[in-house]
């Protein structure tokens, strides 16, 4: 189970980064020292814990764009909301609201590099009832608002064909 959890990380971070090599060899890395030095102490507790973690980011990773929240992903796996926030960083190493925004975020860049929605609309579909917020938090993480981003790719897109 343990495997399996690393595993689905490494999945993760793959859809993540894509096709970089390096932080993939370091992911591979980090889960090749995780085998080596891990302890079954507990082991029931952490696969269940793996479980868990795993469930929640299965639910991210199919309803981003609904509205979602560490309380309802709670209310879904049926159980308390601060304990699979706490399972879900041990194994994510980032909280639930994290991976929504940054799957929603990831979602975002591929709507606007498409380019056939404003931004508006874009912000909605990820999941995002605030297009305000959607733009705010956009810029914090990309480093350019989405607007910038659209037309620096659009661009790339039309000047490589």
């Amino acid at each position: 189970e343990h495997m399996t959890g690393l595993f689905r990380r490494l999945l993760n971070e793959q859809a993540q980064l894509g096709d970089r090599t390096v932080p993939m060899t370091l992911m591979v890395m980090q889960m090749l020292w995780e085998v080596s030095s891990s302890r079954t102490v507990g082991g029931d507790l952490d696969s269940q814990s793996a479980i868990l973690a795993a469930r929640a980011a299965e639910i991210i990773r199919t309803s981003f764009h609904q509205a979602i929240s560490a309380s309802t992903i709670a209310a879904q796996l049926k159980c308390n909301p601060d304990y699979l926030g706490r399972v879900f960083r041990n194994h994510f190493q980032c909280t639930l609201t994290e991976a929504i925004h940054t799957r929603r975020l990831r979602h975002a860049t591929t709507l606007l590099t498409d380019g056939r929605l404003p931004i508006d609309g874009v912000a909605r579909n990820c999941g995002f009832e605030d297009p305000g917020y959607f733009r705010r938090l956009f810029k914090r993480e990309m480093g350019m608002s989405p607007k910038a981003y659209r037309a620096l790719h659009l661009r790339i897109h039309v000047n490589s064909d």
